[in-house]
């Protein structure tokens, strides 16, 4: 029963993640949005130390970042 539980979660995720580079992702290609990999925000954030918090809300912690060319972002990080 839990081999079944989780071969289900991994498969919605998989669903959703095949969706979002099917759909949006092409659909924000074509918008003034970049998409940033979890590397790049965790460089920018410093790996998310507890120094660079801004503050915390019910689905996480958000975190100021600042991008290699000096741009600075805000990082809502989903706990």
């Amino acid at each position: 029963m839990i081999i079944g539980v989780l071969l289900y979660i991994i498969l919605r995720k998989l669903r959703k993640d095949k969706n979002f580079r099917e759909n949006g992702g092409m659909v924000l290609k074509h918008q003034r949005v970049r998409i940033f990999s979890e590397a790049e925000l965790a460089k920018a954030t410093e790996n998310y130390n507890d120094h660079k918090k801004l503050g915390e809300g019910g689905f996480g912690c958000v975190y100021k970042g600042v991008l290699p060319d000096s741009t600075q972002l805000a990082v809502k990080k989903f706990e």
